[in-house]
């Protein structure tokens, strides 16, 4: 109750009751983008400046061309060989508020895959795990990753573990990313990921609580 705007509370504007698994509503999408929008695009140098605007034009480029799967000769301004980066995101948005659910989040993992600084890698999936908690989604980003998750807890405790860089951590770090990658996957035939990510958890916790 305590997360309930006053119009949810006396019933003027619904209430969302279930989990989004198979879904991404335009509330949720919106969030989504808006994180897309502060924390990858608004993270990227200025446009304004010309000794940065390679890089911008490279991140375009690469998202126009190889996950978009675009024409490259579409999003080149007509005056110069400059690409038209305005044009790529607004077109980008279309994209994302029409896509199916699961390439949204293909495109989450795509951009937090981009980004080449942990620091910013870590901010752009905070922003999107408050959105995906906000939107009641049944996911969450651990790294670079999208996820099914039971609890936030347990998105914390992954987190801290994946951070630790402490060498008696490490085989703990292994098993961890490679539940993950189970996790993310969920293909038929797969090995047994909730056994994979149990295991994690008890070496998580050894480490954590015995070692002190």
């Amino acid at each position: 109750m305590d997360n309930l705007t006053f119009s949810q509370r006396i019933g003027e504007k619904p209430v969302r009751e279930s989990i989004q698994i198979d879904n991404v509503d335009e509330d949720l999408t919106i969030r989504l983008w808006n994180v897309i929008v502060i924390n990858f695009f608004g993270k990227l140098p200025n446009l304004r400046y010309s000794q940065s605007k390679i890089r911008n034009d490279k991140v375009c480029l690469k998202i126009w061309t190889d996950f978009l799967g675009k024409r490259a000769d579409e999003i080149f301004t007509s005056s110069s060989i400059n690409i038209d980066v305005e044009f790529v995101i607004n077109n980008t948005y279309h994209w994302f508020a029409q896509a199916i659910w699961y390439d949204k989040y293909d495109f989450l993992e795509y951009l937090a895959k981009i980004l080449d600084k942990p620091k910013l890698v870590a901010d752009f999936s905070e922003a999107c795990n408050t959105a995906l908690k906000r939107g009641m989604a049944g996911y969450r980003i651990i790294g670079t990753r999208v996820v099914q998750i039971t609890s936030n807890e347990e998105v914390v405790e992954i987190e801290q573990a994946l951070t630790n860089t402490s060498s008696i951590w490490q085989p703990v770090n292994i098993h961890l990313k490679t539940a993950i990658g189970f996790l993310s996957d969920r293909e038929p035939g797969l090995p047994k990921f909730n056994q994979r990510i149990n295991f994690s958890s008890r070496s998580y916790l050894h480490n954590h609580y015995w070692r002190k």
